[in-house]
């Protein structure tokens, strides 16, 4: 599914829906992946492989928050897989690291991007 820089493709691995987007996901790209996400029931485990986004604004943030709202409320799962630098960044700068698959999580990412946090 071609949008602009933003390609997305949909498999099946092991009973898991994995979706994959390559490219960048901005204000012009975050509905297609959203479409793609919306073929998905709520109720499955998704995981989004972001290995290849070199880009993602907050449109593709809240595409993945209300992605991951939804399927909570629903009894399904969201892990994003494999981000790449730019997205795990994102991802740690807004406190969201919750939605790295496990095996992601327990790796730590690189001392430079934790946030550090002022004593009040």
């Amino acid at each position: 599914m071609p949008h602009g820089g933003l390609y997305v493709d949909v498999s099946n691995e092991g009973g898991v829906v994995v979706t994959t987007a390559r490219g960048e996901i901005d204000i012009g790209s975050a509905d297609t992946l959203s479409a793609a996400l919306d073929k998905v029931p709520n109720e499955e485990r998704l995981v989004l492989d972001l290995s290849a986004v070199d880009f993602m604004d907050s449109s593709g943030l809240a595409v993945v928050l209300r992605q991951s709202m939804r399927r909570r409320d629903a009894g399904g799962t969201l892990h994003i897989r494999r981000p790449s630098v730019s997205v795990q960044r994102l991802l740690v700068f807004c406190c969201l690291e919750h939605l790295l698959e496990p095996e992601v999580e327990a790796s730590k990412p690189p001392r430079r991007w934790t946030r550090r946090r002022s004593k009040v």
